[in-house]
């Protein structure tokens, strides 16, 4: 099996975003609600902040772009790496022990493919205030992976429509995501 990294457009260019709009345009879909989770939220940012009038309502679940990701998670997985170069996933790692075995075994289904991005760019304040949408962000109080109180307090600061859950007793995994997404995107 290819490892994805092998085919990933660099994250400092405009290619995730236009990769989108493409998509999108070929499908005939002129504004969409973009989800995110992780590195998937700051696809779904990265987006968003290209092409605003694209997206109808933006959800970031423990979304990367916000804030630097934690240098103890980057050194944390540095040490657990294996010799071909991918990461065992384990509540260890992701910092959190109530996750469910099924959830870690789709997870390190995932990275058996695929090499994390360790430095994923922080958005600057001039594109975030390019969210003219609403915005649902979610993440986790324990958050290991990336500063979740940072992230919300930023984003809250730039967008203060925007809605924020900082959940207790939740880390980068928030499996009741769907239990905010859904009145969220009701009101719209």
């Amino acid at each position: 099996m290819k490892n994805s990294e092998e085919y990933r457009p660099s994250i400092e260019s405009d290619a995730f975003a236009l990769w989108m709009k493409d998509v999108l345009n070929a499908l005939s879909i002129e504004t969409a609600v973009l989800t995110g989770n992780s590195l998937g939220g700051w696809m779904a940012l990265k987006f968003a902040t290209a092409y605003p009038e694209c997206v109808s309502a933006l959800v970031l679940i423990a979304s990367a772009g916000l804030a630097q990701v934690n240098s103890q998670f980057i050194l944390n997985v540095g040490q657990t790496r294996q010799k071909e170069g991918t990461v065992q996933v384990t509540s260890d790692i992701i910092g959190e022990h109530n996750i469910p075995k099924e959830v870690l075994e789709f997870m390190n289904l995932i990275v058996e493919s695929y090499n994390p991005i360790q430095e994923l760019p922080v958005f600057a304040d001039e594109q975030l205030l390019r969210l003219n949408m609403p915005v649902l962000f979610l993440d986790g109080e324990n958050d290991v992976i990336i500063d979740a109180r940072r992230s919300a307090k930023r984003l809250s600061s730039l967008i203060p429509s925007a809605e924020i859950h900082l959940l207790p007793d939740s880390g980068h995994v928030v499996s009741n995501s769907v239990d905010y997404i859904v009145p969220f995107l009701s009101k719209r």
